[in-house]
């Protein structure tokens, strides 16, 4: 799902804004430069870390085509990259959380399994989506997404995809068939042995 920089700007209620083109599409969330592949559908959150200041990287990804940043309100466009729509907040990661928030919030009706503890649960996960993708649509987080980072760019996941689009997390939940359903119980009548977790 697509929406125009102003929708964002309405949603993540900026300290200030440069919007040169009100009519600028935003699909892809980035967080990550070396992750770029849409530019011109691509919004940068600028945000700072340990690791890091991903202000940095704004002429870099400005010169690969990059025309949306969200970027910390005491940061200042350089010149050199005067030509694109700026949104500056107190904090792009809580900008970028917001943001997934306000996405995920437009699928009420689907539910969510939160998968939590201190080791296993990219393993339980993927166990999880092998079970029920075969009678679900399903948007998993890749790898393991589960920071404050990873959470938002999964949850940004969520889309209208066609009933036939296969791609791995690009799904969303629909009515379960018996399969799904025959599986659960097989899986659930089994005893865990000793040492073995369960769900």
């Amino acid at each position: 799902m697509n929406y125009s920089i102003t929708e964002i700007s309405i949603v993540l209620e900026p300290v200030w804004e440069r919007i040169l083109d009100e009519d600028a599409i935003v699909g892809q969330l980035l967080t990550d430069s070396r992750s770029l592949t849409q530019p011109q559908e691509t919004i940068f959150f600028a945000l700072r870390t340990d690791a890091g200041d991903g202000h940095n990287y704004i002429p870099d990804l400005y010169d690969k085509g990059v025309r949306n940043f969200v970027v910390a309100s005491d940061y200042f466009p350089l010149p050199e990259c005067s030509g694109a729509n700026y949104l500056a907040v107190e904090s792009p990661l809580d900008a970028l959380q917001t943001l997934a928030t306000f996405h995920r919030r437009r699928f009420r009706e689907l539910p969510v399994i939160g998968i939590t503890g201190s080791r296993g649960k990219t393993t339980v996960k993927e166990w999880l989506y092998q079970l029920l993708k075969d009678d679900y649509r399903i948007v998993r987080s890749p790898r393991s997404y589960n920071s404050q980072i990873g959470v938002p760019l999964s949850l940004w996941d969520i889309d209208n995809q066609p009933a036939g689009d296969d791609t791995p997390h690009h799904r969303h939940h629909h009515q379960p068939g018996q399969r799904a359903q025959r599986r659960l119980r097989l899986d659930g009548a089994e005893s865990p042995g000793k040492g073995q977790d369960t769900l």
